[in-house]
């Protein structure tokens, strides 16, 4: 073996080190790792953190039966609204599980950035129908003066609304449910992993509690049962801007070899 092989040799020895004698780093060189060398995978980490919470999936499933009752659906059958509403909430609970489910198949073979690429946009878009058919199912056709007909046109978009919200739920099951947790897994080295969920976690669930503080007083409000949803969706361009610009594809590749593309070749001069 010549110099510079042995070189390189220490160098992959030096790496690896730190992934099995994590008992012997220090808190201040976690937190001065995460904010020196690892500041841009950490950023991704907590802004994936973030944005999975900002586009508001939570909202929906906490006050899946407000919403319905805002927009008046009803079902065939059951006379009280209240009782309706309840029985659709079960639909985003059980069309989030699915989408958890299908994620957890299919981003083996297509990528996590891949799906969030699809995913994004196809929130956006739910989120637009929701908003127009929101108004729509409440203040639409007030111009026809026959009362039958403007039901019927409501009941129209009441059913165009259970549509977007459940295309709204699988899109944002499959695309930011999972990808959390799996590209922090994949851009931070084992000795950083749990102070970096803790912080994105902390990020994430204080979003979360932002959105939903804010959110009943949008619904209950006769504009801002519709307007939310366009906030959302303003939030949701952020979110597609933040995974083109910032996400790297992190499939099939190892740890080192997404923080280099992340942070540059010099990365491999950076071991300790």
């Amino acid at each position: 073996m010549n110099e510079e092989d042995a070189e390189k040799e220490l160098a992959v020895l030096k790496y690896q080190r730190q992934f099995f004698f994590s008992d012997k780093i220090t808190f201040s060189k976690k937190w001065g790792d995460l904010f020196s060398t690892y500041t841009k995978p950490f950023f991704i980490s907590v802004g994936m953190a973030f944005f999975a919470q900002f586009i508001g999936i939570s909202a929906f499933l906490y006050y899946g039966s407000d919403i319905f009752e805002q927009a008046g659906n009803d079902l065939e059958g059951i006379k009280e609204r209240e009782e309706a509403s309840d029985i659709l909430d079960n639909f985003i609970i059980g069309t989030y599980v699915f989408g958890n489910i299908i994620s957890a198949i299919i981003i083996p073979f297509t990528g996590r950035k891949w799906i969030l690429n699809i995913g994004v946009p196809v929130i956006f878009v739910s989120l637009i129908g929701l908003a127009y058919t929101m108004h729509e199912a409440n203040y639409g056709d007030q111009a026809d003066p026959d009362a039958l007909d403007r039901e019927e046109y409501k009941h129209s978009d009441r059913a165009a609304f259970l549509f977007f919200i459940m295309l709204y739920v699988l899109a944002a099951s499959i695309g930011f449910s999972g990808a959390v947790a799996g590209i922090t897994s994949e851009i931070i080295p084992n000795y950083l992993l749990g102070t970096a969920v803790s912080i994105g976690s902390f990020f994430g669930w204080f979003t979360n509690f932002i959105i939903n503080v804010v959110f009943l007083d949008f619904l209950d409000n006769p504009q801002g049962k519709w307007y939310v949803f366009l906030i959302l969706a303003f939030n949701t361009v952020l979110a597609y801007l933040f995974v083109m610009f910032f996400v790297p594809e992190t499939i099939g590749k190892s740890v080192k070899e997404n923080l280099i593309e992340i942070i540059g070749p010099d990365y491999k001069r950076q071991q300790v």
